[in-house]
């Protein structure tokens, strides 16, 4: 199975290096965190399902190829700490507006 999170995947991507992964996984999509971020960044073809493509794709492995492979600049501090500013120390949101819907009757 993935890591939900996994952080050797992520410090490695962090550190701008290509991850291998299986995209197999048997736990329900519960551990597929690092393959939607790689995925989202366009890294699949880094991915193997069995084997053979495994061996497929360490023989063709270019250990030169430059690139932009941090598939977690969304998770650095700057980004974070945006989010948790705007949710958490931000204006609070305006009370509801309450309108009286009723009518009297006599």
């Amino acid at each position: 199975g993935g890591e939900t999170f996994g952080l050797a995947v992520a410090e490695f991507s962090v550190h701008n290096r290509p991850v291998l992964t299986s995209s197999i996984h048997d736990d329900n999509g519960f551990g597929r965190m690092h393959l939607d971020c790689l995925s989202a960044k366009g890294l699949g073809s880094y991915f193997y399902k069995d084997h053979k493509s495994l061996v497929d794709l360490l023989l063709r492995f270019d250990r030169t190829a430059k690139g932009d492979f941090n598939a977690y600049r969304s998770f650095e501090p700057t980004q974070v700490m945006a989010i948790f500013e705007k949710v958490f120390l931000g204006a609070p949101p305006p009370p509801p507006t309450i309108t009286s819907t009723s009518t009297a009757t006599s």
